[in-house]
């Protein structure tokens, strides 16, 4: 890539030198013309004063060959060598009147004039004298030897100069190239801990930091995999030492195979199932591939159902479950059985963490703009600050004995967030002034109730 930087900066330099080369000695050599027939050679406008006087003198332009006679002629008043330069004089029309037999009587136009040198007289253009071709004398030549010679010098010095300044650019412009390439073959390789550094702010500076937040995003779902891959192992191995442990015992008579002892059995895989069914779920949440069947549900309504499904849990615990609602019609446009799970999840996580004879409250209430606000709070110990920033991550647990002892699986959190944001909707964690934990949803309303 280095050397299709520098042959293409090359070519480009050197084309650009090259017309720049030809462009000056073209127009050197117009100048050099004017300069010429102004009198450069003699210090003097010695041919524009002899016209001007001519034409003075006579009021035309009648007999004017007589001044520009080609060499040899003898009534060339010049010395005989204008002509031979190619000089033309033309009148104020535009015609030739004096000049190489060839051009006399021919008319010129105004693009054909653009290097003559006037002839005014009061004021007034009475013609026009027209150069010939440039080097025709040995001055000419010479000078603009001189001068081509000093633009190709110049155009050499300055292409070798931008050609070393290229390599330097390209070597600037392919550095970040190379430790991206790099980066990017040890993240392949395995190493995601590579990271580039950002060297400048252009779109290579850019490239180099999405490629880091890459890179990082990449590092940190690696971690999440073996983090979940290492905490399903160790909450399958609990129920399952519990019930090998169990089922050893009554095969070696230790425990009578009894309803009893089959029980503690069935309960495990009970939380065997529930475990296997909420990966799941977050499976299918994670990869957003969980139909939502999206129908105008009455908040209020599900809200009373889901409470009455919690009501044995919660009076197994002496806990209270109340209803609060700041409207009587607050109608959502959700998908009602996964919006009854999630609202479930919240729940019994309240009345997990609830204390013994407490109160768990289930706020309902409409916000501006659309939107309408459930609230689960309970009245228990509230979620560490540390912790706030992890709750919904999954298998997470601000106290994990006590968790596990009262059957979570650490999954309800992080699939109530994936179903709400399924549903286009907001969810976030606090804690209560008065203390205890506040998991707040935020969900659209239904078109219908929004128009209403």
């Amino acid at each position: 890539m280095a050397v299709k930087i520098l042959l293409a900066m090359a070519l480009t330099t050197t084309a650009a030198l090259a017309t720049l080369s030809i462009v000056a000695a073209q127009a050197a050599a117009r100048e050099f013309q004017g300069y010429m027939l102004r009198g450069g050679e003699s210090g003097s406008g010695a041919l524009v004063d002899l016209l001007t006087a001519y034409y003075q003198d006579r009021g035309s332009w009648d007999g004017a060959q007589r001044l520009l006679g080609a060499p040899g002629d003898h009534m060339g008043m010049m010395g005989g060598g204008m002509t031979g330069r190619g000089i033309v004089l033309l009148d104020a029309s535009g015609v030739a009147v004096a000049g190489p037999r060839a051009s006399l009587g021919q008319a010129f136009g105004s693009g054909q004039r653009a290097g003559a040198v006037p002839v005014v007289i009061d004021g007034a253009t009475v013609g026009f004298i027209v150069p010939g071709p440039v080097g025709a004398s040995p001055a000419e030549q010479e000078f603009l030897g001189r001068v081509r010679q000093a633009l190709w010098m110049a155009a050499i010095v300055s292409g070798s100069l931008a050609v070393v300044l290229g390599g330097l650019l390209a070597g600037s412009i392919l550095r970040p190239i190379r430790d991206l390439t790099s980066a990017a073959r040890a993240i392949a390789g395995g190493d995601l801990t590579r990271r580039v550094a950002k060297r400048s702010r252009d779109e290579l500076g850019e490239l180099s930091l999405s490629f880091n937040q890459m890179a990082s995003s990449l590092e940190r779902a690696e971690h999440l995999r073996r983090e979940m891959t290492a905490d399903v192992a160790h909450e399958l191995r609990t129920p399952l030492a519990v019930m090998r442990a169990r089922l050893e015992g009554i095969a070696d008579g230790v425990y009578p195979a009894s309803r009893d002892s089959m029980q503690s059995v069935l309960d495990q895989t009970l939380v065997l199932n529930r475990l296997v069914d909420d990966l799941g779920t977050l499976a299918l949440t994670d990869a957003r591939q969980l139909r939502l069947d999206r129908t105008p549900t009455d908040l209020r309504a599900l809200a009373t159902r889901v409470i009455e499904g919690h009501a044995a849990q919660a009076a197994s615990q002496a806990v209270s479950l109340q209803l609060e609602s700041s409207a009587q019609d607050l109608i959502v446009e959700a998908d009602p059985i996964r919006l009854e799970q999630l609202l479930g999840n919240l729940l019994a996580n309240a009345v997990r963490y609830a204390r013994p004879a407490g109160e768990v409250i289930v706020r309902l209430s409409e916000l501006d703009a659309g939107w309408v606000e459930i609230r689960v709070m309970d009245d228990g110990e509230g979620i560490p600050q540390e912790a706030l920033p992890f709750v919904f991550e999954r298998f997470y647990r601000a106290d994990r004995s006590r968790a596990r002892a009262e059957g979570g699986t650490g999954l309800g959190l992080a699939i109530a967030r994936n179903l709400v944001e399924l549903h286009g909707g907001q969810i976030e964690a606090g804690n209560r002034p008065q203390g205890g934990a506040e998991l707040r949803v935020r969900l659209p309303r239904a078109a219908s109730a929004t128009a209403r």
